[in-house]
């Protein structure tokens, strides 16, 4: 019995990752037919046509225009309906509140930002959703990340914002505004952005890592999912037993990422370095030191954070989406 749940569990996973890269693909193409799709993704033809089928019947996926083919026959194209849903995105960075509006194709419907009272960063939220919900119906999802250690729609410990410490924030919303919600730590969230610097993500274990901005810590995805561990308290390095003996931060930063190198061996690592490219530069350079050859991961530096974050919250909400297909029986 536990064998078969397993291989039931593992196969919807399989079937939510393939219909995830055929809603980027065809989110990033705009249109396409399904041997295209089929082909540059590297799944099987009726594999792309199930899901294409589905999407049709439910509404999600749209036939657009014929095409013409090598043949000269024509081919039929498709594309995500970019109204069916919308979904809105909040990061709580420090005492602001950034969020977008966005729909299926990813398009940004509306942005905006305000201040967060840090006694009481749960009235920011719902303002927020009140006005959102009430200026696009199509709002069927919503993601939020904050700093701090979150698991299961709870914010179990935030420096940043503790008036949400131990508060079930997800399922406060979910009652009040009756639409699905999705919590999660920033850090967490950014990796779900990883596409955007390393082919094939979904496959590899990626580490981000941020600092400068809210602190410092870490995210970790592997095969394209976040790792959050017993309680979500993966990537917190505030407890980590290092004796600094009056180091700079910036050693503190490299020593803690080194570590986190070698436990997980990473594909990749995604830095965050806020505008401070002088210190990534020296983590990168400390860790190469320290570290043999082939244990050491390809860097790609960014400042662009926030951006990565709201990316890697719509793919929350993309997949969220996906799991609601699964449960109707869509294979």
């Amino acid at each position: 019995m536990e064998r078969s749940a397993n291989k039931k569990a593992s196969l919807s996973l399989v079937r939510n990752i393939n219909y995830e890269l055929i809603g980027t693909f065809l989110s990033e193409r705009g249109k396409s037919t399904i041997p295209t799709i089929a082909g540059e993704i590297g799944l099987s033809l009726p594999t792309v046509t199930r899901a294409i089928d589905f999407g049709l019947q439910a509404g999600m996926v749209i036939a657009a225009e014929m095409a013409e083919s090598l043949r000269g026959r024509k081919a039929q194209l498709y594309m995500l309906n970019a109204d069916y849903a919308n979904f809105l995105l909040i990061i709580l960075d420090n005492n602001e509140l950034h969020y977008e509006v966005r729909n299926l194709l990813g398009g940004i419907v509306e942005t905006g930002s305000d201040a967060v009272i840090y006694e009481n960063a749960l009235a920011g939220i719902e303002d927020v959703f009140s006005y959102c919900l009430k200026k696009h119906p199509a709002v069927s999802r919503a993601a939020i990340a904050v700093t701090g250690v979150t698991f299961q729609g709870v914010v179990l410990d935030s420096w940043t914002l503790p008036s949400l410490n131990g508060f079930h924030l997800q399922q406060h919303l979910e009652n009040r505004f009756g639409i699905t919600v999705i919590v999660e730590n920033n850090v967490k969230a950014v990796t779900m952005a990883a596409r955007k610097y390393i082919k094939n993500y979904n496959e590899k274990v990626i580490v981000a890592f941020e600092f400068g901005h809210t602190g410092f810590g870490a995210g970790i995805s592997i095969n394209g999912e976040i790792l959050h561990g017993r309680n979500g308290s993966v990537g917190e390095f505030g407890s980590l037993p290092l004796n600094m003996d009056g180091a700079p931060p910036v050693t503190l930063y490299a020593r803690s990422l080194h570590m986190l190198i070698s436990i997980m061996n990473p594909h990749a690592v995604i830095l965050y370095h806020a505008n401070d490219e002088k210190t990534a530069d020296f983590i990168i350079s400390y860790i190469e030191d320290e570290m043999p050859s082939y244990a050491f991961p390809k860097f790609v530096k960014t400042t662009h954070f926030l951006e990565d974050c709201t990316i890697g919250l719509n793919t929350l909400c993309v997949r969220s989406l996906n799991e609601v297909f699964m449960e109707r029986g869509a294979v």
